[in-house]
């Protein structure tokens, strides 16, 4: 089985915005041949976010310009590059830590729509290479290199240099690393709350594409469609019924004024 490395780097935490929207993606593809593990090819692409702005320091931090993001695509077109990439062969999917898969779960339910199909045989290689060397810490990428003796190539929190180095943490510990085939049901249960949650309004509890894509107010925050829609419509019944009653209120006024007798005159 081929095995797919990936890894995204997001803009970095703000109050402005409810999550870290995703501006690049990165992945190789290793292939085992003769129970060893060699190079077959990479993947990278700059994504635009919603805002379709990428700031000079989001920008820095993974060492990219504005030219970068000259011809950027959305998440929902690049995704689907990545998964024509990725092929037919089977494959594992592997990345360093399961932040990456966390990441990519909120782009998608807060509205960058894409196909999930994909992710199958998840394994964290930050979680099996701590349990290997018994290190009961997470370890950052940087310093596991340093820990399997190996030098930092290219520039840390460049995606596809990321899915470089933690691809030859895997190459060098390979024969002694399992990789277990797992079932999508077994990796949307670790991500449940993001794809399900309970309507703040009906307390029903529904799947991500049932709320709206984006969060327009606060007051509609964590609220359906369903129950958005209804609460427009019950607005503008309001809003309808307050026109009607002014105009029946101005027509008893104006009545009145047009019915009342007149006192005659007295010469």
């Amino acid at each position: 089985m081929n095995i797919i490395v990936l890894d995204l780097e997001t803009t970095l935490q703000s109050r402005k915005s409810p999550i870290q929207h995703i501006i690049e993606v990165g992945a190789v593809k290793l292939v085992e041949i003769n129970s060893t593990l060699r190079f077959h090819s990479s993947f990278q692409s700059y994504v635009l976010p919603p805002t379709n702005y990428v700031s000079k320091r989001d920008r820095e931090f993974i060492q990219a310009d504005k030219n970068d993001f000259k011809y950027a695509k959305n998440l929902t077109y690049v995704m689907s590059q990545f998964i024509r990439w990725i092929g037919r062969e089977p494959y594992y999917l592997c990345t360093w830590s399961e932040s990456d898969l966390h990441i990519l779960i909120r782009n998608y339910v807060y509205g960058q729509r894409f196909s999930l199909n994909w992710l199958k045989n998840y394994n964290d290689l930050q979680k099996i290479f701590a349990d290997m060397i018994n290190e009961s810490k997470q370890l950052s990428l940087t310093k596991s290199l340093q820990r399997a003796g190996l030098s930092m190539q290219g520039s840390h929190h460049n995606a596809v240099d990321d899915a470089v180095n933690t691809a030859r943490i895997l190459m060098l510990y390979y024969p002694h690393i399992s990789l277990e085939q797992t079932s999508q049901q077994a990796i949307f249960s670790k991500f449940a709350v993001f794809i399900y949650s309970k309507c703040t309004n009906c307390k029903s509890i529904k799947y991500a594409t049932q709320y709206p894509s984006k969060r327009r107010h606060r007051s509609s925050r964590g609220i359906c469609v369903a129950c958005v829609e209804s609460k427009n419509r019950k607005k503008k019944l309001q809003k309808l019924a307050q026109v009607l009653m002014n105009i029946v209120v101005m027509d008893e006024r104006n009545t009145k004024y047009t019915t009342k007798k007149k006192q005659p005159y007295h010469f």
